[in-house]
């Protein structure tokens, strides 16, 4: 290779198939040492999300999943959900710069949050007179 100009890297070079990470897996294994289809662990998630009261992060129905039988990881069971859109909002109040604008007519407008009572402070300056100190 010296003799013919051509760099080693380059003689031995293999081109990839375009992915950098590996295949997410197809299957998930049960406890019983099954191959399960995801589509199946979909099926599943959205039957534990369609119960009364469940409003179930990833983490949640990871555990009900292990429960069910499933040997399966948490990033999976995030992975699963966001392709097939089943997770939730992560916040459920408001944010961004309109929060933070309403926040700050709130606290200076004196307004308390959550409904709690605002007390006056005992050094406040209405409470100060001009002839303390001579």
């Amino acid at each position: 290779m010296f003799w013919s100009g051509v760099p080693r890297r380059s003689f031995y070079y293999k081109q990839g198939d375009g992915q950098l990470d590996r295949k997410p897996s197809m299957a998930t294994v049960t406890q019983e040492g099954e191959l399960v289809d995801n589509t199946l662990v979909v099926k599943d998630v959205e039957m534990i999300l369609q119960q009364e009261f469940s409003c179930y992060g990833y983490k949640n129905l990871w555990v009900e999943l292990k429960d069910k039988g499933y040997i399966i990881n948490h990033k999976k069971v995030y992975r699963l959900m966001t392709l097939h859109d089943l997770l939730f909002n992560r916040s459920i109040g408001s944010t961004g710069v309109c929060s933070l604008q309403e926040d700050q007519a709130r606290k200076t407008a004196g307004t308390p949050l959550y409904g709690h009572q605002v007390y006056p402070h005992p050094r406040s300056p209405t409470q100060c007179t001009a002839s303390g100190s001579d």
